[in-house]
């Protein structure tokens, strides 16, 4: 998977389509993620910000793991992992979903302090 910083990660983002912007919640978890629109077969960038909701703090040096879905049955359609960006707390990563279709992705937060696991529905994919 090719590297992008994250400017270069907005300069991308910003010159296509639109940004979705979604932030999600556990008891102790704040996911702040942006993604350019899904279609399918395409590779589609995604932005996650994750914070402690304790104390607001950045999510630092976690194994950031998307699987996602077909809403309906438990078998992957595909998986990706993150690489944290210079800023604390900020991982980007890349998901090519191959067909069109509604999904849920699971979000897998694991280091010293956190094994969370977020499913968030309804990513339509065209």
């Amino acid at each position: 998977m090719p590297k992008l910083s994250l400017a270069l990660l907005f300069f991308v983002m910003g010159q296509g389509p639109e940004v979705v912007s979604r932030t999600e919640y556990t008891l102790r978890v704040e996911n702040f993620f942006q993604f350019q629109p899904l279609h399918a077969g395409k590779p589609s960038q995604f932005r996650i910000e994750l914070k402690d909701v304790s104390d607001d703090s950045h999510i630092k040096g976690a194994q950031v793991t998307l699987t996602v879905r077909r809403v309906g049955t438990l078998q992957p359609v595909t998986t990706a992992s993150t690489r944290p960006d210079k800023a604390s707390g900020i991982y980007l990563t890349s998901l090519t979903i191959p067909a069109a279709g509604t999904y849920t992705i699971e979000f897998r937060i694991k280091n010293g302090k956190f094994d969370e696991r977020m499913l968030v529905d309804f990513f339509e994919v065209e």
